[in-house]
């Protein structure tokens, strides 16, 4: 089994419990992406100190569990935008980072 078997799983229970209606899924996945990058955010100012009132909070294990989550829940969202095409799509997008035109 792939990680790409586990998304899969994961976005048809989502598509199977969540109460909007079909066509707003994709929305609420996209949106879902933002909440998980800011709670990255929150995980990196507790593990700097970067709030004064929390102070050091996080650990670099939350942190990197937090950029998990990001990562998991865009994958759901490629999922729900392109079905079982969603590897295929990831891995072409990737493999053209490794160029120098495609380098980010």
């Amino acid at each position: 089994m792939t990680e790409w078997d586990t998304i899969a799983r994961c976005q048809q229970r989502l598509r199977e419990t969540t109460p909007l209606p079909a066509d707003q899924h994709l929305m609420l996945r996209v949106v879902k992406i933002q909440e998980e990058a800011g709670e990255v955010a929150d995980a990196f100012l507790g593990m700097i100190g970067g709030t004064p009132r929390k102070g050091v909070c996080k650990t670099k294990q939350d942190l990197q569990a937090e950029v998990c989550d990001v990562i998991a829940t865009a994958m759901v969202a490629l999922y729900e935008l392109a079905g079982p095409d969603a590897e295929r799509i990831f891995a072409a997008h990737i493999d053209g980072w490794g160029t120098p035109e495609g380098a980010r």
